[in-house]
Parts: structure tokens; sequence; C-alpha cells
């Protein structure tokens, strides 16, 4: 861990919040009401009780038009091709726009930030070898597939954060990748993925029970805790993602429509299955099918991601586990259920969770990591100055987060906290509040 990186982190990151509401007119609420601090914001307004989905569209609009309205040239459709250097220094980028390349020169830098390379399987392998095998899905679009990182490495600079996400737990396996596949598949998360992700019989293909780390508020032993999301799901994320072969069996039956539709677990953010209702004011920013979880649910069935069978055998079939080992776990929960007894030695299940699995159709399906973020990217020091590896500033070279990399530290499989110091979207805010900062100093200017 770079402890002056994770420094600057803590000391601009409040700076570029407060700087926002007060220089652009955001306004922030927190998003719960927990007295934990550094917690999340949302845009006030533009969450109900029951629609949270694509609310980021309203703040990432409303922020490029403030910058155009101050005189900043957005440029759409416009593919970075190519650093341009003189002497070792970044003096420009070149760019196709539609048939014709252009170059456009940086007096006072050049800023990648641009995401990872969540998308990019070989990158992935490469250099988050330890939890390859248990990436199943990237829950966002699928865009970032780590060419500025690229350019940075042509530069010569250095990574940082190797084998290290940000992954929530239930990554579906919509399937298994070609030895030499190049992109993930990428199912928007509440697309379903809900019904899974809940305290249910969860093995590994030895049989073994997977542990279910806590409800999103509640983590082991299941107490209200005043600090929500961590151990719920990017703790849940690594138990999964480091089972073996990468893949965790989850399999209950025909109460969870119930289950999942009345919240029983208490379950908080995306692991609840939430139905819009017409009347929400903010229904028009939501896609059809993502107005009622069973709707993404039923398309994995119909896809193959969610088995859906009348015996268990047949389930145990469909999920290629070795004969008798679903059955004989199904039996062992069951005994559990009926006794109101966990029969784990740790990470025992509340006794409310013991739910028989006994009344078919019966459903299973393989989940891992749901690969949200990469935060392996180019070394940058507290100024987000790009690196080599000797620690030289490569000159005229930024980086913002994703693009970016060591803000969690290296080997952290799942991102914990929650994402990082501040989650994914505001880490990008704040990596692009801090490196227009430097340039700005370097600039001689402070305002």
């Amino acid at each position: 861990m770079d402890v002056g990186l994770l420094r600057a982190q803590a000391v601009e990151g409040p700076k570029c919040i407060d700087w926002m509401a007060d220089a652009l007119g955001v306004p922030w609420a927190p998003a719960d009401d927990k007295p934990t601090g550094m917690r999340s914001l949302h845009w006030d307004g533009q969450i109900t009780a029951a629609n949270s989905i694509n609310i980021n569209d309203h703040t990432f609009n409303y922020l490029t038009d403030f910058a155009v309205e101050h005189g900043v040239d957005v440029r759409l459709s416009a593919e970075a091709k190519a650093l341009v250097s003189d002497a070792g220094t970044v003096v420009g980028v070149k760019v196709a726009m539609g048939d014709d390349e252009v170059f456009l020169g940086a007096k006072k830098g050049v800023v990648l930030t641009a995401g990872g390379f969540e998308m990019n399987r070989p990158m992935l392998e490469k250099y988050l070898p330890s939890l390859f095998d248990g990436l199943a899905n990237v829950p966002c679009p699928p865009y970032n597939t780590g060419e500025c990182i690229r350019m940075g490495l042509g530069m010569g600079a250095d990574m940082a954060g190797y084998d290290s996400t940000g992954s929530y737990d239930g990554g579906v396996w919509w399937k298994d990748y070609e030895p030499y596949e190049t992109r993930m598949t990428a199912h928007v998360n509440k697309d379903g993925n809900q019904a899974l992700r809940q305290p249910w019989l969860l093995i590994n293909n030895r049989g073994e029970r997977v542990p279910y780390l806590g409800t999103t508020y509640q983590p082991y032993p299941y107490k209200p805790s005043g600090c929500p999301y961590v151990f719920g799901l990017t703790d849940q994320a690594t138990v999964e993602i480091m089972q073996p072969s990468g893949r965790t069996y989850v399999c209950f039956d025909s109460k969870y429509d119930e289950l999942v539709s009345t919240n029983y677990f208490k379950q908080g953010v995306c692991r609840v299955g939430k139905t819009i209702p017409d009347d929400d004011p903010l229904i028009d920013r939501v896609p059809e099918w993502q107005r009622d979880w069973r709707t993404g649910f039923q398309q994995m069935i119909d896809a193959g991601a969610v088995q859906k069978c009348d015996t268990i055998e047949e389930l145990e079939a469909a999920l290629g586990l070795s004969e008798g080992l679903l059955v004989s776990a199904v039996e062992q929960w069951n005994a559990a259920c009926e006794a109101g007894e966990d029969y784990l030695d740790a990470f025992k299940y509340d006794p409310s969770w013991l739910i028989p699995i006994d009344e078919p159709p019966y459903y299973g399906a393989k989940i891992g990591g749901n690969i949200f973020t990469t935060k392996c990217g180019l070394r940058i020091n507290p100024k987000m100055q790009v690196l080599k590896p000797e620690g030289d500033v490569i000159a005229g070279l930024y980086a913002g987060w994703h693009t970016a990399g060591g803000a969690n530290g290296e080997a952290n499989i799942a991102g914990k906290p929650f994402g990082g110091m501040y989650g994914d979207v505001c880490q990008s805010f704040v990596g692009g509040y801090m490196a227009a900062g430097a340039i700005m100093e370097a600039d001689g200017k402070t305002d």
C-alpha cells in the first residue's frame, strides 16, 4: 500500500465532494442513516424507495453540460489511438474521429482516465492471476478494455494494485470461457441475480458448504452493524471467487419468489429484488425489462445460466456436479432445517434462514465474482503523475482512477471496504479532481 497516495485520497476526497456541492451545485444527500461517516452519497431527488437504477445518468449529464457551458470542448465518438511524446515527455494524443485522424496537443499534460480492463480477459489473467479463475461476469456496460493503460505501459509506466478488484458476490457464470477467449460476458447488475444472492444452500465442487458472511447490513454473526455493505458484498465476493475452480453452487426451491419479493432476509442495495411501481416518478429512466426482478431471472433461466429442474438429481447433473454430491448436500441441509440448527462449526446460519429445499421445481446456478472495476492500473504518485518502475515521473502524463491503480493496495481481492475508500464512482470523481488540481498547481494556479 502506498501510504502517501492513501493519505492524499483522504485529504482531497472531501474537498472534491465539497467543490462539487459549492461550485457545481450538486445537492448531495446521505444514502443511508447510519452514523458511520464516509458512506455513500447520492444526488438528492434521484432515488426513490424502489428505484436507484441508472442513478448516475443525471449526474454525468449535468456535469457534462456544466463543462460545456464553461468552455470545455467535449468530443464524442473520438477514439484515442496513441500518446504522442517528444524526448520522453507526453505532449498530446492521436485521435480517430470518423475516417480522420487528428493530433491534439497538450501544453500542460494528458490525463488518462478511461476506466480499467474488466472486459479484457488476457489483461485480467496477467494482472489478477490469483483470482482470475473466479471472475464470472462484468455487471456493467462492456466498455472497459484497458487501451489507455496499455498506452501508459507503452511509455514505460509501472503497474500497481496486482490482484485487486472491486467485485460483488453472486456473479453468474453465463458461460464457461474458452481458453483463449478475449472478452468477458457483461450482464448488468440488478438483472435478477438478486435471487441468487440470498443465504441459500451454497456449496463448492467438493460438496463443502461455502460460508455466507452476512446480509448487506448484518455481517456474521448476523447482528445489526453500523458498517453496512462491507461483509455482505465485497467479502462474500472473495469467498465465492476463491472456491475451487472459481465456482460456488447455489441451490433453492420454488419458495424463492415470495422470499425475495418480500425481502425476507432483510437485504439492501443490489441484493434486493425490486419491482418498480408504475407511479414511480423516475420510472422512465428504467428499461422495461428491469422494472421487475423476475424478468431478468427468467432471462437467466432461458439462457441456461440458471438451471430449473424437477428433481435434485436432475439439477445436480445440469450443474455438472459429481453424482450424489448435491443430493447428499440437500439431504444434510434439510435435516438441519428440521432440527432448527445449522451443522456448520463456523458461520452458522441464523435459524430463520434454514428453509428446506423440498418444493419443486428446484433452481441452481454457478456463481463467482461480479467484477465492477479493476483496481490494478498505472502506478501514480499523490500528484496523479504516472511513474516508471524506478519511480521516475513520466513528464506530461497523469492518470485518474480506474486507469490508475494502487488505490486499494495489492491483493485486495474484492475491494474491501465496498470498492475502496470512496467506492467506485466517487473514486473516479476524486481521481479526476486530484489530477486537475495537480496540473493547475504546476501551472501556478490555485482556483
